[in-house]
């Protein structure tokens, strides 16, 4: 069952692991000396209407507009399709976006990306994320612009990735691509714990990572996972940096859970506008609306389709119908390979 904080990690890899197997419209074939394009591009980045937000920061899930979360959602799903639109718009209401993984942090650029009515181009425009032929790639960090070329980082030979880690108020790290500071090292015998913000911290891949603060959530720190705070139940989970829900139900407009092991509760109210306790199928969550099943942790939810040039999806609960064309793009498709909603995004 799904609370406001949900799924696993992710590569930190994947970014330029994923363009590595794509190409894009608006990156040429020709010489590896041409320049670069942004990601899926469907046109220029000056064409954009909106600005980045020279000042990142972090935004409680309850400062967030509804509707901004979704245009933002069907551009950046439909141009960097890993988990799609549905899932980019249920990270960005999760309470999980307070700490440094890129994919909760692209909140921070939700107005650009929103309304810079550009396509894919919005990207480049937001987010410094850009892709294209190098001769000369220089792979590692300029100031806080990451770089990586070829097949060091999963790309085709002769092809460079570049983004901005500091759109998204990160720094620029060589080994972590962008990170929310200096990472510490660990192996085998490190002991999950919890540091003195009370968020979780586990050993990945031989660096020490954490999770949220467990307090915003109403939860405790406990051996490296954020817990509940009332009485013993049967669900537990692996120590981790993702908090996850089990055997959850409503009352009112609180949303109940066993979290680590321990009753937890969470008014549903403070995770967002008009948001509350709501009941889809076998699965209860914090949202807008029980008009669809948005991403929860391992089970279904309500997949995207298209109505014309609209792109329809579940965002927390409510069923959006967002017009393609007035976001930069010509249209809506899901019936192709390499298409994942608004067109043109990325073609295989």
């Amino acid at each position: 069952m799904q609370g406001d904080a949900r799924f696993g990690g992710r590569s930190k890899w994947i970014w330029l692991a994923l363009i590595g197997a794509l190409s894009f419209p608006g990156c040429s074939d020709g010489p590896a000396s041409g320049p670069s394009h942004p990601a899926g591009s469907a046109g220029d980045s000056s064409s954009c209407h909106a600005s980045r937000d020279p000042a990142p920061r972090v935004l409680a899930p309850s400062a967030l507009d509804p509707h901004t979360v979704a245009l933002a959602a069907a551009v950046y799903g439909s141009c960097v399709p890993d988990d799609g639109v549905t899932r980019n718009a249920a990270y960005w209401w999760s309470g999980q976006a307070s700490n440094g993984k890129m994919y909760y942090r692209t909140q921070l650029q939700l107005e650009c990306l929103a309304h810079s009515a550009c396509g894919c181009s919005a990207l480049e425009h937001c987010l410094g994320y850009a892709y294209g032929p190098s001769s000369d790639c220089q792979p590692g960090c300029v100031g806080d612009v990451f770089t990586g070329c070829g097949s060091e980082v999963d790309l085709q030979e002769g092809y460079r990735a570049s983004f901005d880690c500091q759109s998204l108020g990160l720094y620029c790290d060589p080994k972590e691509v962008c990170t929310d500071g200096a990472k510490a090292t660990c192996d085998a015998s490190f002991l999950p714990r919890c540091n003195a913000a009370g968020q979780p911290e586990v050993c990945e891949n031989g660096l020490v990572r954490h999770g949220p603060t467990c307090a915003a959530l109403g939860l405790d720190c406990a051996d490296g996972s954020c817990i509940g705070r009332g009485a013993s139940c049967d669900r537990t989970s692996l120590q981790s940096d993702t908090v996850r829900w089990y055997d959850a139900s409503c009352s009112g407009a609180t949303l109940s859970a066993c979290v680590g092991g321990k009753l937890a509760s969470v008014d549903c109210s403070s995770r967002g506008p008009g948001f509350g306790c709501q009941h889809v199928a076998d699965d209860y969550f914090c949202g807008l609306a029980a008009e669809c099943n948005p991403p929860s942790d391992g089970g279904t939810y309500t997949r995207p389709s298209c109505n014309g040039s609209s792109l329809e999806f579940c965002n927390a609960g409510r069923l959006e119908h967002v017009d393609c064309v007035s976001l930069g793009f010509t249209g809506c498709d899901l019936s192709e390979a390499g298409h994942f909603g608004c067109i043109p995004g990325i073609s295989l």
